[in-house]
């Protein structure tokens, strides 16, 4: 179960460090802080998005293209626990992105389980998450 949980992982990885190349830090503040989920720390994390100067706030619920992916979305598909958990105590996040689904239809809970991280999972549904959200309308 592991190895299948760390070859997802390592996918998703792989292809976000491709839509986040480091050469686009610092262009876009919703890039920045998907690249510092993606690559980063919790730290660097929580002090860019606690950061009032406005060139660098970003709509934190502003939907990653190419896949309408967000902030929460990243932070599932990785295992980053605490950054989800980081994400979720922002007002804006838990009002508005765990019942966002992406392009393809897949909720943060979603993740979480095809990752296999059932702690994760088990921080969105604390979170309120509705696991049975149908998505399809």
């Amino acid at each position: 179960m592991e190895s299948t949980r760390s070859s997802t992982v390592d996918l998703f990885s792989t292809y976000l460090k491709e839509i986040l190349p480091k050469s686009e830090y610092g262009k876009d503040p919703m890039k920045t802080a998907s690249y510092l989920i993606v690559h980063g720390t919790l730290n660097g994390l929580q002090k860019w998005l606690s950061n009032p100067s406005p060139e660098r706030r970003c709509d934190q619920t502003a939907p990653l293209m190419p896949r309408r992916l967000t902030l929460l979305h990243l932070a599932a598909m990785l295992g980053k626990r605490e950054q989800a958990q980081y994400l979720l105590t922002l007002r804006e996040i838990v009002h508005n992105d765990l019942k966002k689904a992406d392009s393809c239809g897949w909720t943060v809970l979603h993740f979480a389980c095809l990752i296999q991280d059932t702690v994760m999972r088990d921080i969105f549904l604390k979170a309120g998450v509705e696991p049975t959200l149908n998505i399809w309308g």
